[in-house]
């Protein structure tokens, strides 16, 4: 499976982020329309050095038809994407009027751009990795799993990370709200032995439409319990789970080889994502 990567250089910092959220906009509406779940279907990553914005798709069937690239040079220039990325960079930088109209036109010109291929960049990204600002707004999904069997510790674990990468699409493409995803934080087995779990953060622009962000959390039950998704995410984890033994320890206090999740059952994916609880915090 060839993993697909482009390398673009833009004036400055701000127009190389911008475009980062205006291409992620594209590009998860677009796997959604085709009925894709990141983790599940396909690993995306998106980040900045400097002025250099670095994107790699990687397709996790030999079925997936989806060609970044073209995609994005083919589709007409979209405003509401601009203008949502726009709204993401803004939580993340001071900006006002003039900069705002600048950066629309930067961006507008640089769409087409061909990539840039000077020198190494490397492998590693931050995955939206952003800073806290004071004046930010945020909120905390919790998402977690309790008082469940000791031996499905690892495999719940493995399904929260699924489970935070397909939420993160659904919130990335929510029509209106506009959020910039933050930091997954996962648990501390040592804390709670019964709690396996992760923390996202996510930044919103005000006002947040509340009835939209709870309608999210319910398209996204929906969507991880319907059985063609589990069944793909069973084949994923069957055929080739991608977790670090780091996570699972930290997470549940164990390291599992390679049999454990041979042995993975979908009945088990199953129960265990009818089981998995949600909470939302408000932050300030």
């Amino acid at each position: 499976m060839n993993e697909q990567k482009i390398i673009k250089q833009a004036e400055d910092k701000i127009t190389a982020n911008a475009y980062i959220h205006y291409a992620s906009d594209l590009i998860y509406k677009k796997t959604a329309e085709l009925g894709l779940f990141e983790g599940v279907d396909f690993e995306y990553h998106a980040d900045i050095y400097e002025n250099i914005s670095v994107f790699k798709f990687k397709p996790k069937h030999e079925k997936l038809v989806f060609d970044m690239r073209n995609f994005l040079n083919d589709s007409l220039v979209s405003d509401e994407s601009i203008n949502r990325a726009i709204k993401r960079i803004s939580l993340k930088f001071k900006m006002n009027n003039e900069k705002t109209d600048s950066i629309k036109t930067k961006l507008y010109s640089y769409m087409h751009t061909s990539d840039f291929r000077k020198g190494q960049i490397s492998d590693e990204v931050n995955y939206f990795s952003v800073k806290r600002r004071k004046n930010s707004d945020s909120l905390k999904v919790i998402l977690y799993f309790h008082n469940i069997a000791k031996e499905l510790a690892p495999l719940a674990t493995c399904l929260l990370r699924y489970s935070s990468l397909i939420l993160d699409q659904i919130l990335y493409t929510d029509n209106l709200n506009v959020f910039l995803l933050g930091n997954d934080t996962y648990s501390d087995f040592s804390v709670n032995e019964d709690f396996y779990g992760l923390q996202k953060e996510v930044f919103y622009e005000k006002p947040l439409q509340k009835t939209a962000l709870e309608q999210n959390i319910q398209d996204f039950k929906s969507k991880i319990l319907h059985a063609e998704i589990v069944h793909r995410i069973y084949k994923q984890i069957s055929d080739n789970v991608e977790i670090s033994d780091e996570l699972l320890f930290n997470n549940c206090g164990y390291i599992v080889d390679k049999s454990y999740w041979a042995q993975t059952k979908e009945a088990q994916i199953q129960f265990l994502l009818r089981d998995i609880k949600i909470e939302l915090e408000l932050g300030s």
